[in-house]
């Protein structure tokens, strides 16, 4: 395994949080299998287009083509430095 799991798994704890009390695919048995097999769990069109992106690039079936953790830190950096200011 590389770092690239932990990002995988940030997007999943991504798409948790922005979905509270559900669960993906509820009521599967075999989720890791749907994964395997490249399926994600939907994303609420509720959540804003930029949380997408980020979650859909963590998710990325080829670990290559993931960002990196540092890469997450610099979007998250710009994305709240609005934020920053109040």
């Amino acid at each position: 395994f590389t770092p690239k799991v932990d990002v995988f798994s940030f997007g999943m704890v991504l798409w948790e949080l922005f979905h509270p009390g559900k669960f993906p695919w509820d009521g599967d048995l075999h989720p890791d299998v749907r994964l395997q097999h490249g399926e994600r769990p939907p994303v609420s069109a509720a959540v804003s287009p930029a949380w997408q992106m980020l979650i859909v690039a963590c998710w990325q079936q080829c670990a290559a083509h993931r960002p990196s953790s540092h890469d997450i830190v610099v979007w998250l950096e710009r994305n709240f430095a609005a934020l920053r200011s109040l």
